[in-house]
């Protein structure tokens, strides 16, 4: 478990530090204070920059949308518009100290570091960039390699030449949704599940429900968890086209059958996260929106039920929410536990800070004294 976070230069991060994590942190705050985007940083962490991960958050944010034009229409783009340009503070590749790290506060050995470096100049240093280089430019030339650097525990890997991923992607015609590079480069990866809005991928649920179907006990928690909402479910089941399968909820001694999709987004929501839980062992539970479909009088024994499960397999929950409900669900929840954390994100109201994005950390016991109608989570 991480004891602290350290976040710079990510997203809409220049520089944030979160001197105490719990087992179950719940992160509140309004639109734009960076909630997801912490989200992603500790995703990018725990998979150490896996560059599969990358390109699925850039196609999530539909950060990808340059590689949609024709070879023609890509002439006057610029190395600087690669989508990986978003997960540097302020979209700018080209600053020289634009580096991202994500880590702990004190181990900064443990910390990750993201960079991009120009290999053909001084010892892949900084990254002085000519603002007229375009990507034709670039790949008439052919003088330069424009890398990805990454730093974790003493390894350094360049897994990655930005050039070529556009010279290959933009001008030979090769299919947008095809990254051309390896995705194996660390080892010392940490197990991270990330639960967001919206339907998930399919193929990652069903290689979630594999995972917990080869265990009765973890099949059992899920069910558990489950009947939180449908007291009545016996068991879970997917059956179709082994494509595109059907979750299909069993009920009652009769075995009655309903997908469970007609059971409503609250129900699959919490479908996901048991799933997601059970296939986090010994790493990260990540959930944006928790509250999302959740009716509130259910939302104390779910988070309850969380407390419970994330000791049982060693996960680290982190939580995000603009809902009231959900918070005094989890302060409810969270009575007497030291290891449950909310902490509150939002714009510093210094002039020399210039709105950067700060965090206010609350106890069980602050939190129980805290008036929540103060708190802004909208």
């Amino acid at each position: 478990m991480l004891d602290s976070l350290f976040v710079k230069n990510f997203r809409i991060f220049e520089k944030l530090e979160i001197e105490k994590l719990g087992r179950i942190n719940l992160i509140v705050g309004r639109n734009n204070t960076g909630k997801s985007c912490l989200l992603e940083a500790l995703h990018i962490y725990a998979q150490r920059a896996d560059l599969g991960l990358l390109a699925s958050l850039n196609r999530i944010r539909e950060e990808d949308w340059l590689f949609r034009f024709s070879p023609e229409e890509s002439q006057g783009l610029f190395v600087e518009d690669h989508p990986f340009r978003f997960f540097f503070h302020g979209a700018d590749l080209t600053a020289p100290r634009n580096h991202i790290e994500i880590g702990e506060i004190k181990n900064h050995q443990a910390r990750l570091k993201l960079s991009i470096v120009d290999s053909t100049r001084s010892g892949q240093g900084s990254l002085p960039l000519e603002s007229s280089d375009s990507i034709a430019d670039r790949a008439k030339r052919k003088r330069s390699a424009l890398m990805m650097k990454v730093d974790f525990g003493g390894i350094t890997v360049y897994p990655f030449d930005l050039i070529q991923d556009f010279e290959r992607r933009l001008l030979a015609e090769r299919p947008a949704n095809r990254f051309l590079f390896n995705r194996t480069h660390m080892s010392d990866v940490q197990v991270s599940q990330l639960v967001f809005t919206g339907d998930l991928n399919v193929k990652t649920v069903q290689t979630w429900w594999d995972q917990v179907n080869l265990s009765p006990e973890h099949r059992e928690r899920v069910f558990e968890m489950l009947r939180l909402i449908e007291p009545d479910l016996r068991e879970v089941v997917f059956v179709g086209h082994l494509r595109q399968p059907t979750a299909m909820a069993l009920l009652g001694k009769e075995n009655r059958h309903l997908p469970l999709k007609s059971f409503g987004d609250g129900m699959n929501h919490l479908f996901h996260i048991a799933l997601a839980m059970v296939n986090s062992r010994g790493g990260f539970l990540l959930i944006d929106e928790f509250e999302n479909g959740l009716h509130y009088a259910v939302q104390p024994e779910i988070w309850r039920a969380i407390f419970t499960f994330a000791e049982a397999f060693d996960v680290q929950v982190f939580a995000t929410t603009h809902s009231m409900d959900c918070i005094s669900a989890f302060r409810s929840a969270s009575r007497e536990r030291e290891d449950a954390l909310l902490f509150h994100l939002g714009r510093s109201r210094k002039k020399s800070e210039k709105g950067r994005i700060v965090v206010a950390s609350y106890d069980h016991e602050e939190l129980a004294l805290t008036d929540l109608a103060e708190m802004e989570v909208r």
